[in-house]
């Protein structure tokens, strides 16, 4: 059996490059694994297949027109590439993770459709599996929602079945796109755990405590939410705390929460992190906070709780369904800063055991391995 699983811009490398992992492991030698991307790393549990980019990958952030003009350049090239290993292999199953250019609308929605109507052409035996990681791309606005849904219902046509994270997300994909329950499979998203470095469970100080906000900055994630909380935490408290938000932010909305921030400890990191810096700042807090408007599944989290430290988080269902050992009053109501305000206050002033919520967080760092992943997905492929 030839199973190749497809990312062609990186946009979920850590995810692809674990769960190829695991997949690896598991079916040995008896079954090759290949999975091709931009930037992904090689293992022995699988062969890895890179697409190259003349974007230095100091740009790849970067939005001018030329740049975002090589990058589809890159991506097209790739599906070309993607196309002659199809006609070339015949894979059993053909795992795509990602569709670069669908929410850019009709015409680069037709990119992605002339592809894989090829694709298909020439490797009719081959099954086709998609992995619906969110249901809209993130910070996608109302007004756009209505024609991308109707792009995604038509690109879901080449493909046989399709992975989401979550209950509430096949839910939400099956009542939306009209797909049949039996062809959708949930298969939870693993818990992100880094390689080289141990987060150790750090000691509480009563007076002195350390929160962090981390990810690329903007409207459904929630930053000004947790901004806004801050303000409305009493005194003899907000002097106690200190906040950091890690991550790339626009300067409008920076702006706009450093002006809600009044007499706050309030740090802000507005670039791209390494993974290194990343860690060290977790290292360095108590609380991670997680105001979330609009989600499906989030890797942010997925990092968290492998990091032993207190997870905040709004009451979304999908992070209710993450986190399924928690107590209801262990979420703050979304969208409500003074909700989140007294949840913080309740950990700082001992109203909650931390000690038993950080065990509840230990047991879901078992739950969610990446072994599970690997043989449901595997049995995804062979049914």
């Amino acid at each position: 059996m030839k199973y190749f699983i497809c990312d062609i811009t990186g946009r979920t490398i850590n995810y692809d490059e674990a769960l190829c992992e695991a997949l690896g492991e598991v079916v040995h030698q008896e079954c090759s694994v290949e999975f091709w991307s931009q930037g992904g790393h090689r293992s022995l549990y699988y062969t890895y297949r890179p697409f190259y980019s003349v974007v230095p990958s100091r740009y790849k952030n970067s939005r001018s027109i030329f740049v975002l003009f090589l990058k589809a350049l890159d991506t097209i090239f790739a599906f070309f590439i993607v196309f002659f290993r199809l006609l070339k292999n015949k894979p059993d199953v053909f795992h795509l993770q990602w569709l670069p250019f669908l929410s850019l609308g009709n015409r680069g929605a037709n990119i992605d459709f002339f592809f894989l109507e090829l694709m298909r052409k020439i490797s009719a035996r081959t099954k086709f599996v998609f992995t619906i990681h969110n249901m809209c791309p993130h910070g996608m606005k109302e007004d756009g929602r209505m024609a991308y849904n109707t792009l995604f219902a038509k690109a879901m046509e080449y493909f046989d079945c399709y992975v989401v994270h979550t209950h509430k997300t096949k839910d939400e994909v099956c009542q939306t796109f009209g797909l049949a329950e039996n062809k959708v499979v949930v298969i939870h998203h693993g818990v992100f755990i880094p390689k080289d470095i141990v987060f150790e469970r750090k000691q509480w100080d009563q007076a002195d405590v350390h929160i962090i906000m981390y990810g690329s900055q903007n409207w459904y994630k929630g930053t000004d939410v947790l901004v806004k909380a801050l303000q409305l935490i009493p005194n003899e408290y907000k002097e106690r705390i200190h906040v950091r938000i890690c991550g790339v932010v626009d300067g409008e909305m920076q702006k706009e929460c450093s002006d809600v921030a009044v007499n706050v400890d309030l740090s802000w990191d507005n670039y791209y992190l390494t993974d290194e810096q990343l860690y060290k700042r977790i290292n360095e807090s108590d609380i991670i906070v997680l105001p979330y408007r609009r989600i499906s599944q989030s890797g942010v989290l997925l990092l968290a709780l492998a990091t032993n430290r207190i997870i905040i988080t709004s009451d979304l269902p999908t992070f209710k369904e993450t986190l399924c050992n928690y107590d209801e009053n262990l979420f703050f109501e979304s969208e409500n800063p003074s909700s989140l305000a007294d949840l913080i206050v309740r950990y700082i002033n001992e109203g909650i055991d931390r000690e038993e919520v950080l065990e509840k967080l230990s047991e879901l760092k078992g739950l969610y391995s990446w072994s599970s992943a690997a043989n449901k997905t595997l049995q995804l492929y062979n049914r």
